[in-house]
């Protein structure tokens, strides 16, 4: 990421771009739905909320500082914001419809390793 937005400036505003005017609109759409659904917390700041999210995303893929990647990979590391990020937006009504998605996609896994 470092490279890119040092060598490669066209393609870095291009990254800009599609961060801000897809996944940032997407996420948006998606909080806003769940909202609306009474999944996610009505008093969420969409907005806010999206672009946390993206910058979380990219805070760790551009500083590999942060924290040991011998101990902890960076795949993880996005499992962990991730999670973090999505139980903080449910109602007790989408916690429950996300605990019983988990539970139904990992019976489905260990009915598929076993054929």
């Amino acid at each position: 990421m470092h490279e890119l937005h040092r060598f490669y400036p066209d393609a870095w505003m291009m990254f800009e771009d599609f961060k801000v005017n897809v996944m940032k609109e997407s996420l948006i759409s998606v909080i806003r739905r769940g909202q609306q659904e009474g999944h996610f917390r009505p008093e969420i700041n969409a907005e806010l909320m999206a672009s946390l999210r993206i910058e979380q995303v990219q805070i760790f893929m551009m500083n590999k500082d942060l924290l040991p990647r011998d101990q902890i990979s960076l795949g993880e590391v996005q499992y962990q914001l991730f999670d973090h990020f999505i139980h903080g937006l449910f109602t007790l009504e989408g916690y429950q419809l996300f605990n019983q998605y988990n539970i139904n996609n990992n019976q489905n896994e260990k009915l598929t390793q076993k054929n």
